[in-house]
């Protein structure tokens, strides 16, 4: 962080997310003026209201202007914040801003909706970290509703030394989502074993053989996640759980 924030040193104004929490302190010593940009209490700059609905997508009114966002999750909420805290100081027609807004595009794979059929799928396979996969579960419980919950996830490469110790912090993090199936990978495997989850845990050594384990399992009306690094290949295990079905994308984000 320490190299970001060097960035705006001696700038005249910087807008910053409240994440990670220091962020806006470490800010306020290098630019002249910071404005802190969240939905958390603290922000210096937040939406008037804000929302997931029931499609997981962020909902945010700012002076009077609702935009809903394309994207889904909490997360995104955050980010389009400092995106409007920018446009507000540099005078930005707000309007045009949320027409922009409602029109985004991120790469496929970064909490992508699919459905086939009953069941919806979050591909979130895009990359990952442990924010991001905190991210991802928040997403799924807000479109959890009453659906079976599925969640496939596979090893987050480049944690260096403490990825054990992080691989295991992030299995309780999906444990804490109360999925009704688990499909594992890589370094989760040993780190979500440990918990003796029985037939609620399926295992494999790839992606594929994942799909096709976990498959097995579903009866079609599940919400399923799936979170894991690039190098893990994590969408091949799609087809698969789609049954060969072509999956219609709904949302992107």
């Amino acid at each position: 962080m320490r190299e970001k924030v060097s960035l705006l040193e001696g700038v005249p104004l910087g807008v910053v997310g409240q994440r990670p929490a220091e962020l806006g302190a470490r800010a306020r010593g290098a630019a002249r003026r910071v404005v802190v940009a969240g939905l958390a209490p603290g922000a210096d700059f937040s939406p008037d209201r804000w929302h997931v609905n029931e499609g997981g997508r962020a909902v945010l009114t700012v002076r009077g202007t609702q935009i809903t966002l394309p994207l889904v999750g909490r997360h995104q909420a955050e980010n389009a914040s400092v995106a409007l805290a920018v446009s507000v100081e540099l005078g930005v027609d707000l309007p045009s801003l949320a027409h922009a807004l409602e029109r985004m595009e991120l790469p496929h794979g970064r909490c992508e909706i699919l459905s086939a059929g009953g069941l919806t799928l979050i591909n979130d396979t895009y990359n990952a970290n442990p924010v991001s996969l905190a991210a991802a579960l928040e997403v799924a419980r807000a479109m959890r509703g009453n659906r079976p919950l599925v969640i496939l996830v596979g090893t987050m490469l480049e944690l260096g030394a403490e990825s054990r110790e992080l691989h295991e912090e992030m299995g309780r993090q999906v444990l804490a989502a109360q999925p009704d199936l688990i499909g594992a990978v890589g370094e989760f495997v040993p780190a979500l074993a440990r918990h003796h989850l029985g037939r609620r845990l399926v295992t494999a050594e790839d992606a594929e053989a994942l799909g096709r384990a976990v498959a097995a399992r579903l009866t079609g009306s599940e919400l399923g996640l799936l979170k894991a690094s690039r190098g893990m290949q994590m969408e091949k295990a799609i087809p698969h759980l789609t049954g060969g079905k072509e999956a219609g994308c709904s949302t992107t984000s």
